[in-house]
Order: C-alpha cells, then structure tokens, then sequence
C-alpha cells in the first residue's frame, strides 16, 4: 500500500505543477497578453525604424558615391589641365631660352664689333 501512495503523492504533485504552468488566472493572463501587445508594439516599431535606417543609409552612400564620382571627374580634368599647362610651361621657357641664346649671340657679337 505504500508504494500506492508514493505514486499517488508523486501524481498528486505533478498535476499540480502541470496545472500551474499551463493555467493562468485572468489577472496573470491579462498582464501576460498586455506585455506581449507591448512588445509587439515596440517590435514593429523597431521594425519600421530600422527600414528607415536602413533607405537613409543607402540614400547616403548613392549621394557619397556621386560626390565620389564627381570628384573624381574634377581631379581628373585638373591632371589633365595641369598636364597641358606643364607643357605649355616648358614650350614658353624653350622660347625663353632661345631668346637669350640669340640675345648672348648678339651682345657678344657687338662686343666684338
């Protein structure tokens, strides 16, 4: 008979534990579904801020790799202007040069005269 009321305690117990885990009072009820509207709510609003993130970022980085690109164009044409005005420098001091070449030849020359 005792082993009979071991198992009849143990089950006694057990239905009770069961019983309270799978049952809520409607009090307990009412908070617990009220804390899941809450974080519904605040998932959703998560949600809708993270979406709006996530566009301003990518808004972000076409505008950063337009101002990129758009630089990139104006240090290009600068080297290029930079380049013709390095020729154009060295064309005009060959110039030069040869003006005092020819005006040494005609000093000397009248120098010499």
């Amino acid at each position: 008979m005792k082993p009979f009321l071991k198992f009849y305690f143990l089950f006694v117990l057990t239905l009770n534990s069961v019983s309270a885990d799978v049952f809520y009072y409607p009090w307990e009820y009412n908070k617990v579904y009220n804390e899941k509207i809450t974080l519904e709510i605040e998932l959703d609003s998560l949600r809708t801020r993270y979406r709006n993130e996530t566009e301003n970022s990518k808004k972000e980085r076409l505008e950063f790799d337009s101002k990129i690109r758009s630089l990139e164009e104006l240090l290009s044409r600068e080297k290029e202007f930079r380049a013709k005005d390095n020729d154009l420098n060295i064309e005009k001091i060959k110039v030069l040069e040869n003006q005092i070449a020819v005006l040494k030849t005609k000093s000397s020359n009248k120098e010499k005269n």
